[in-house]
């Protein structure tokens, strides 16, 4: 008597994409300490928005290597058609030909957008203290002297949270009156920053931007088929088991 025995199709694990809650904002900055300080204040990011800043390397602060650093980050992450990038970028040293090539540049489809600040970043620190100076400042060394005399514990290594959240509201509000050539670049003086700061505002408050959360059926199944030793972060999910999440 031949019996039949049922063959049982073997069973895979299905590749499932990993969720994260949040947008990611990626800011490539030509400084390698005071942007990157500023940018990762507990006040500037949020729940919902992750803001990654991106410093230079090795006193390569050009233009073309701040856009270069941007990609090379931009590269290792799934950014999904909400998240942001930027180029956080000074006036004072560059041609405006380096400033124009770029702009206009993409990743993936994604634009890059430039906020360019003139004559420096620290333009933008002196905005929360004072209002936005009347005259051109000649460059970054006549900025920091600005600086230091409406902030005289300014150290551009040493920036602390509590004594710039106060006056990040008329940070935004003067540096909303920056002027700009037929480019679209800050005179002098003027600064974009606040066009970053604007976008990540958007990106906590505006529902129509919530970063589309998993089902709970995603959950349990990016939990069931997740490879051995990783969990799962609200951020960058699949770290490894004692591994800090990316953000």
């Amino acid at each position: 008597m031949t019996s039949h025995v049922k063959r049982i199709k073997p069973q895979f694990q299905r590749d499932i994409k990993p969720y994260r809650d949040a947008f990611l904002v990626l800011v490539a900055t030509e400084g390698e300490k005071t942007e990157e300080l500023y940018f990762s204040f507990p006040f500037v990011s949020h729940r919902r928005v992750k803001v990654l800043p991106i410093p230079s390397k090795d006193g390569c602060s050009a233009p073309a290597y701040v856009l270069e650093n941007l990609k090379a980050t931009a590269k290792k992450l799934d950014l999904g058609k909400h998240d942001k990038l930027w180029l956080a970028i000074d006036k004072d040293r560059w041609k405006d030909q380096q400033i124009r090539e770029v702009m206009g540049q993409k990743i993936r489809k994604m634009p890059i957008q430039v906020a360019v600040s003139n004559p420096c970043f620290e333009l933008w620190l002196f905005l929360h203290f004072a209002p936005l100076p009347s005259s051109p400042i000649n460059c970054s060394k006549a900025m920091g002297k600005e600086l230091r005399k409406v902030k005289r514990t300014y150290r551009k290594n040493s920036l602390k949270p509590e004594e710039y959240e106060s006056g990040f509201p008329h940070a935004m509000k003067e540096a909303g009156k920056t002027k700009v050539d037929k480019e679209g670049v800050p005179t002098n003086p003027g600064t974009h920053v606040y066009l970053i700061m604007e976008e990540i505002q958007k990106l906590k408050t505006n529902e129509r931007y919530q970063y589309p959360r998993a089902s709970p059926g995603l959950r349990r199944r990016c939990l069931l088929f997740r490879p051995k030793g990783r969990g799962i972060t609200p951020c960058f999910p699949g770290t490894r088991s004692g591994e800090k999440p990316s953000c």
